[in-house]
This record gives structure tokens, C-alpha cells and sequence, in this order.
């Protein structure tokens, strides 16, 4: 027997952990940078009657200039949810610089990245993942992080190849999260709730039909085919937000995956059918 070969195959993991864990980091580091880079550039466009805008992206106003618009019909809520955070939402928190500030970011690598932004807005964070019921469940984390979600990819999204044609890597790994409802941590007033949860957003209204009835302004990043197993697909998530009272008042973003390729995602806001933003 060979001794100098133990604890190889061990020291081999925890290298490769290492290795993941550092580019990990750097991803998370570079997406930081990349929104404050944005937001300065954005602010040195704005006021000559230009914006920055991915190759990628589709038309739509903007969340900016869709908040201005709300604003000016009167939203003016009390408490602003931000769920799933990742590691910040500058154009959501900027807009309502006096209200409440709740966010809500599973992601250990991305509660890290926010406190600082936390201590600045002197908002809440909890880290955990939202859904139907308490519990918990396991997050599948790719590579770049920002696609994370409590569901796995169905065969048509390995079959379309996203991800390799845009140069991304098709590693992922698993981690164990607390999950919890939104009604749990709702607060009374009116309120804004922007969910951005890689196609859960269905899950985490059920758990939050108590708060919805407070909810002025709704606004979610939803995929236009189903791309997750147990997704529902577009025309089915819209008919159940319209069955919970809620319309469209605008589309600020529309997002498509490769430049030219076919409409992958859109940012949709919704307003209550009882009191809209009109």
C-alpha cells in the first residue's frame, strides 16, 4: 500500500472548492462593480436624453422612468419588498428613498454582498427563499449565480443550448436554504413588491395573499416559455395574477437571451384592478 497517496483524492476537493469558491467571489465582485459602473453612466446620460441599455435588451421605458410614471399617478408606499435581491436593486430603493426597505436574498455569497447596502438604507435582510409554505429546500446555483432557483431546468432549456451559445458555464451546485412566506415577514401599509425569483414567482404570491391586498405596485421578471420544471407557462401565470385582482399597468423591460434570438424574458408591472395607477 502506497501512504503517500492518502488524503490526495481530499486535497484534490478542497482545492477544487477553493478554486470554485474564488471565482465565485470574483463573479460577485465584477456584478457589483458592473451595476455602480452602470448607475454612474446612467446618471451622466440621463439628463442629454440618453440611456445605457444591454445589446440584449428589448424597448420598454425603463424601471426608472416606469417608477416616475407611477409616482406621478400617485404610488407612494409605506414598505418596499425586494424579493430575491441578489446583491442589490439601486433603481427600486432610489425611487422610494422614505419608505421601508425589505429584502429578501437566499444566496449566502449575496447576503455578504449586501450588507453594506443594508447599513446605508437601514433596510431588513432575510435570508432566506420564499414559497408556498415553510420549510426548507435546496437552491440550484449556477456558475454566474444570477440564474439561481428552487427549480431544475426542464429539457427544452437544455435542448435550446442558452447557455452555451452565450459563453456561459453549465456548472451549477446545490445549496440548502430556509424557506419562508411572504406573509410571514409582511408589514402593514401600502407597499411596492418586485419579485425576481427565476420562475417561483408563482409559489411566492401563494404564500402571500395576506400582503397582496396591500401591494400597489407589483412587478416581476417572468420568462415568456418554460424553461423550469414545474414552471407554469406565461399565459398561465398572467391569467392566475389577473384571477388575484391584479392588471398590467406597464412593461418596463423586455430581454432577449441572444441579440437577434427570440423574446426570453419581460419585466412586467402590475397594478391592483381596485385601485390603478391610471
Amino acid at each position: 500500500m502506497d501512504l503517500s497517496t492518502l488524503g490526495q483524492g481530499r486535497v484534490a476537493r478542497v482545492r477544487t472548492r477553493s478554486v470554485k469558491t474564488a471565482h465565485h467571489n470574483q463573479a460577485i465582485g465584477m456584478g457589483v462593480f458592473l451595476r455602480l459602473a452602470k448607475r454612474l453612466l446612467q446618471r451622466a446620460l440621463a439628463p442629454r436624453g440618453y440611456e445605457l441599455r444591454q445589446i440584449s435588451e428589448g424597448q420598454g421605458r425603463g424601471f426608472e422612468a416606469m417608477l416616475r410614471h407611477a409616482k406621478m399617478q400617485g404610488l407612494n408606499p409605506d414598505v418596499v419588498y425586494d424579493v430575491g435581491a441578489g446583491v442589490g436593486t439601486p433603481w427600486l430603493y432610489e425611487a422610494f428613498p422614505k419608505a421601508r426597505h425589505i429584502l429578501i436574498e437566499p444566496l449566502p455569497s449575496h447576503l455578504m454582498a449586501l450588507r453594506p447596502l443594508v447599513d446605508r438604507l437601514g433596510a431588513q435582510l432575510h435570508g432566506v427563499a420564499l414559497s408556498r409554505t415553510a420549510g426548507t429546500q435546496r437552491l440550484r446555483v449556477p456558475a454566474r449565480t444570477t440564474g439561481s432557483s428552487l427549480m431544475e431546468p426542464s429539457g427544452k432549456w437544455f435542448a435550446l443550448g442558452l447557455n452555451k451559445l452565450r459563453g456561459l458555464s453549465e456548472d451549477v451546485d446545490y445549496v440548502d436554504v430556509p424557506v419562508t412566506t411572504l406573509d410571514s415577514i409582511h408589514q402593514g401599509g401600502r407597499g411596492v413588491l418586485k419579485i425576481d425569483v427565476e420562475g417561483a414567482e408563482m409559489d411566492v404570491l401563494a404564500g402571500g395573499r395576506k400582503t397582496l391586498t396591500d401591494i400597489d405596485l407589483l412587478i416581476m421578471e417572468m420568462s415568456v416559455f418554460p424553461r423550469l420544471i414545474q414552471e407554469p407557462d406565461f399565459a398561465q401565470k398572467i391569467k392566475d395574477i389577473n384571477e388575484m385582482g391584479f392588471e398590467v399597468f406597464d412593461i418596463p423591460a423586455l430581454s432577449y437571451p441572444i441579440p437577434g434570438s427570440s423574446l426570453g424574458f419581460i419585466d412586467i408591472a402590475f397594478t391592483p384592478k381596485c385601485r390603478p395607477l391610471w
